[in-house]
């Protein structure tokens, strides 16, 4: 999107988790540890140290691949207040991934994102719904980029040659309810 300039306002996967009191209060939540980037390592409640231990490169199910900084602490007293694993914490930041999110974040919580999260169940839920459980499409029937957007832009067309159908038959009725 930003490659096209196009603004994106598109809400992921946790947005809605970590605009909770409880997601932003819990001080063990990894995005809530402290961060000395000068010497990078995080600090928990407890003062104990995360330090670097080293990267890893994982490819998720979409063929992307992530890198990931590892950081790990060394003996707690309150273990199991911050995780249930045995052996030491252990965190994985994406710092591309923590940026994409931030990004998303401020423009979520901006006036213009608010005002968009507001009108998306009307404008494109229903729509959604409507050809989900009305017309019963849940998956696609065709493999291949190509076949998806045509077979997506029939189901647009169905949706909306129906939606012209029924108002074309209100305006009939109407106008032989109420007479020339």
């Amino acid at each position: 999107m930003e490659k096209n300039d196009i603004e994106a306002y598109v809400k992921y996967n946790y947005f809605h988790t970590e605009q909770s009191k409880g997601w932003k209060e819990d001080p063990y939540k990894t995005d809530n540890l402290i961060y000395n980037e000068t010497e990078d390592y995080y600090t928990c409640p407890q003062g104990k140290k995360l330090t670097f231990r080293g990267e890893s490169k994982k490819v998720n199910d979409n063929g992307y691949e992530q890198t990931y900084r590892i950081y790990q602490a060394e003996g707690c007293p309150v273990r199991d207040l911050c995780y249930k694993s045995k052996g030491d914490r252990k965190i994985e930041i994406n710092r591309k991934l923590q940026e994409y999110r931030a990004k998303a974040r401020e423009r979520l919580t901006s006036e213009k994102g608010i005002e968009y999260r507001r009108r998306r169940p009307a404008d494109v839920e229903a729509v959604f719904g409507n050809i989900k459980h009305n017309k019963n499409y849940r998956r696609f029937l065709t493999r291949g980029i190509d076949r998806i957007e045509i077979e997506i832009g029939l189901i647009a067309l169905s949706h909306n040659l129906s939606k012209l159908v029924s108002k074309n038959q209100r305006e009939y009725l109407f106008f032989f309810k109420e007479g020339p």
